[in-house]
């Protein structure tokens, strides 16, 4: 999302750099825009299509879902919650996840300060980052497990035949 990669980029990012002089900030993601792509460089890496998020995800610390138009996110933060990997949202993204619970599975911030405070908090606190990473792992480990889906979608098969 153009958006999202903008605002965290020139609003949020500085922020945390006040603290944090060395913080990088991975873009991974389909075909971005020009706009996009042109924030590569100063510790910004913007990859275009990638094969395989994961790697992605492992080496990072936070994953941020800073997205202020639309809900299209949700599998993205499902994936980092699978990965092990705290992560800092809007809260519209954070009501989009059904079961949720912001400050327990994830960190919802929707101003520039209180996106940046909350990316530090978890940078600052490996403790607390690996509580929320834990519980989010958790839940998607709950909610979001293949046989979870495939049985739910067999019953269904079933009751339709």
């Amino acid at each position: 999302n153009e958006d999202a990669a903008l605002w965290f980029t020139r609003r949020v990012l500085p922020l945390i750099r006040r603290s944090r002089p060395g913080a990088s900030l991975a873009l991974v993601g389909s075909s971005p825009t020009s706009a996009v792509t042109g924030l590569a460089g100063d510790g910004i890496t913007v990859t275009g299509t990638v094969p395989d998020v994961r790697p992605w995800l492992d080496r990072s610390r936070v994953f941020v879902a800073p997205v202020r138009l639309g809900f299209g996110v949700k599998g993205k933060v499902l994936e980092a919650f699978a990965r092990g990997r705290a992560v800092v949202a809007t809260r519209g993204v954070a009501r989009g996840l059904a079961g949720v619970v912001p400050g327990r599975h994830l960190l919802a911030a929707d101003s520039p300060r209180e996106f940046a405070d909350a990316c530090l908090s978890l940078l600052e606190d490996p403790a607390r980052r690996g509580r929320l990473a834990a519980q989010g792992r958790a839940f998607a480990e709950r909610r979001c497990d293949w046989s979870l889906s495939t049985g739910l979608l067999s019953d269904l098969y079933a009751e339709l035949a």
